[in-house]
């Protein structure tokens, strides 16, 4: 049965790409503001920066340089720069692949509210890469991930509480958690729902 859980929740292990809240094209001058800005130890414009070298966007793509820029704004508390710095050491992008330091990273991200860490590190925990496997404490992230309407962590949950793995087994519960995943988008809630409806819960 835990074999079975594992097996569902590995479909869902595919670490998000590095996400960017800024414009594809980037003017001259607002590159050297950022620029200027970041080396004078602002946060905010040292993660825009990592963002555009990991992307390619008005300067050349490069790896390392986003992982640096990362780092930066990640040790000033910066929550989007830990996930997406501990993204490049779960994928080894600029820096040596580490699950073990992308799990850290995703912690602290986590606690700083970054739902997709979230939910990541919950897979960390039910994959065994860089912590050691142990479903309850993978629930707890996936219950943290899906309280802010992430669907596949819904959906974990719901897998989680039918068969029993990490909590105690309530197919009922189950059935909720799959509903919600469904309303969110995720065709693999809606199925396991209905398989649910159907055994009469």
């Amino acid at each position: 049965m835990k074999r079975r859980f594992i097996g569902i929740l590995a479909a869902f292990l595919a670490i998000q790409p590095i996400t960017a809240k800024c414009e594809p094209v980037i003017s001259p001058s607002t590159l050297t503001e950022w620029k200027q800005a970041a080396n004078e130890g602002f946060a905010s414009a040292q993660y825009n920066l990592g963002v555009l070298y990991y992307h390619g966007m008005s300067v050349t793509q490069d790896y390392s340089e986003a992982a640096k820029w990362f780092r930066m704004a990640a040790n000033q508390g910066h929550g989007n720069a830990q996930f997406n710095l501990g993204t490049a050491y779960f994928k080894g992008q600029g820096v040596t692949q580490d699950y073990a330091e992308a799990a850290r990273l995703y912690r602290l991200a986590g606690v700083n509210g970054i739902v997709e860490a979230q939910y990541q590190l919950g897979l960390m925990y039910i994959k065994a890469l860089g912590v050691g496997q142990d479903a309850v404490e993978a629930v707890k992230w996936f219950r943290l991930a899906a309280g802010q309407g992430h669907g596949n962590a819904q959906f974990n949950l719901g897998v989680s509480y039918e068969y029993g793995v990490g909590v105690p087994l309530d197919k009922r519960i189950a059935k909720e958690w799959y509903g919600k995943a469904c309303s969110g988008g995720v065709q693999k809630g809606c199925e396991f729902s209905r398989k649910l409806g159907a055994e009469g819960y």
